[in-house]
């Protein structure tokens, strides 16, 4: 997918800038064109690791976000519930894959 749209991989976090790649800034505003959307990035090696999203929502793209809990931060932005005993990263069934060709293959095997 990244190769697909040309978003460099983890461009939030490797490239310590504040602006965004133009290829992910105009994906998000096309996707985000009639609702909301977030782009998520995670890197996680020996148990630590960083987080950072990027929100949309009707065309307009907002600031990165970088932290421990960005992730959950997004998907709360998105209307995500999380289900009793579990963090909405977990409740939307995340946690099952360790990258995000396996996040998007769950995603299109429903």
């Amino acid at each position: 997918m990244q190769e697909r749209y040309g978003i460099p991989e983890l461009p939030l976090m490797d490239d310590r800038t504040i602006e965004l790649p133009p290829s992910l800034l105009e994906l998000c505003r096309q996707l985000s064109d009639t609702g909301k959307i977030a782009y998520i990035e995670a890197e996680i090696f020996g148990g630590v690791g960083a987080q950072a999203y990027v929100y949309a929502e009707m065309g307009k793209v907002g600031a990165f976000v970088a932290g421990d809990r960005a992730i959950n931060a997004a998907l709360l932005l998105l209307g995500v519930v999380p289900k009793p005993g579990f963090d909405a990263f977990d409740s939307v069934g995340l946690g099952q894959n360790r990258s995000v060709d396996g996040w998007l293959n769950s995603a299109t095997a429903r």
